[in-house]
């Protein structure tokens, strides 16, 4: 399915009068981005979960045990084997997802384990490692899925909230998925060419 990085909702505040957050909402690329505050994904790393979702095309495959999104830059492991998610966890991008069905048609993923370093939108939006992230997966028919997904994270906002719906449709049969991994060498070029001048932050 194909979907660029929007995971907004109704996004409550900020627990804390937005102290939580250090201060890392703000603008992603263009003009408005302030000097040095880039971006995660400006820098090569992952985008995360669940923004990967709203910005990204990707394959599902489903194994013994486990399903396996496939994105262009990172694979998730989904396991369905029913396993426990872990009390304790070690953060990482992507974190850590048990998946099970309600009914033949909705699969339900949850997921904890996040690191901090990543966003949940374009627009910085926040969040901690304590949060948490329920998928709700509705096969509606042979060529469309649709997700709505709640983000709980009280350490970082007031109460949890639903991101926007997103209706996935399947590409075309003549479609080919291919890998498209972040080159670091590239994408520094294109910060010093494009992104530094158009911020002004450029000695001329």
């Amino acid at each position: 399915p194909g979907a660029a990085g929007r995971v907004s909702g109704n996004c409550p505040p900020e627990a804390g009068g937005g102290q939580n957050g250090d201060g890392r909402k703000q603008p992603g690329p263009g003009p408005e981005v302030a000097a040095g505050k880039h971006g995660p994904m400006l820098q090569c790393d992952p985008a995360g979960i669940p923004r990967l979702l709203f910005g990204a095309t990707f394959e599902i495959a489903q194994l013994p045990g486990k399903t396996v999104m496939l994105f262009g830059t990172v694979w998730r492991p989904i396991w369905t084997d029913g396993r426990a998610l872990p009390a304790d966890p070690d953060p990482t991008w992507l974190g850590t997802s048990v998946g099970r069905w309600e009914g033949d048609n909705t699969f339900v993923v949850n997921s904890v384990g996040f690191t901090d370093r990543t966003w949940l939108g374009q627009e910085g939006q926040p969040h901690s490692e304590e949060m948490k992230l329920e998928e709700r997966w509705e096969s509606v028919d042979r060529d469309t899925l649709h997700l709505t997904a709640t983000i709980d994270d009280p350490k970082t906002y007031t109460k949890p909230y639903k991101t926007i719906p997103i209706t996935y449709k399947l590409r075309p049969r003549t479609y080919e998925f291919t890998p498209t991994p972040c080159v670091w060498s590239g994408e520094n070029a294109f910060l010093n060419r494009i992104r530094k001048p158009a911020m002004g932050t450029q000695k001329r």
